[in-house]
């Protein structure tokens, strides 16, 4: 299971959301979930959250890391399954239009390198978007530690988007295919010039 960040609207309400959020962590993992929420006056219940369980599994039941493919409207996504230590739930009431949900993810294994997400409630639903990793003059627009399925639980429970997955590998040109290149554009280049 990859983790997932599901919402409705309770009794239909627009504008008005209950939030739960699954995340399938591994053992150098961990999750910082941040709510602020617009009101004239202190609720006591925004800043850090804490999950409401934690689930470990045992390490002779995970399976090795696998894929699925997921599709988006016309987007094929390869999602990785993680199959973890740990599986943190979180569950947020009271969400409205203009509250907000941060979500930063850390991983021991890459270092001081972190995966943000902000989620910002509308009236018609929320605005998901990915906040660049910057170090010294070093951007990383996404840091795929731990893909995050999104579902509008009132529409379906199929997720209809998927952030922070690992990008596809861009195709390597060896120095062959270069030459070849080149040679295709001079040969077509000599039989203009000699067609002249």
């Amino acid at each position: 299971m990859a983790s997932q960040f599901s919402y409705y609207r309770p009794r239909g309400i627009p504008g008005n959301y209950v939030i739960e959020i699954e995340f399938d962590l591994t053992q150098t993992q961990r999750v910082e979930v941040s709510v602020a929420r617009h009101r004239d006056h202190h609720c006591g219940r925004c800043g850090v959250q804490r999950p409401v369980s934690v689930r470990v599994v045992p390490h002779k039941k995970r399976r090795n890391q696998q894929n699925f493919w997921m599709k988006v409207g016309c987007v094929i996504f390869d999602v990785p399954i993680i199959r973890c230590a740990r599986i943190e739930s979180y569950l947020i009431d009271d969400i409205m239009v203009e509250d907000s949900i941060r979500i930063v993810v850390f991983d021991d294994a890459v270092g001081s390198l972190t995966q943000m997400t902000t989620h910002l409630a509308t009236r018609e639903g929320f605005e998901h978007k990915i906040i660049p990793f910057e170090n010294n003059g070093t951007v990383w627009k996404i840091v795929p530690l731990n893909p995050i399925l999104l579902a509008d639980l009132d529409i379906s429970s199929d997720p209809f988007a998927v952030m922070c997955a690992p990008p596809k590998p861009d195709k390597r040109t060896t120095v062959r295919e270069v030459e070849q290149e080149v040679q295709k554009v001079r040969l077509i280049s000599s039989h203009n010039e000699g067609g002249k």
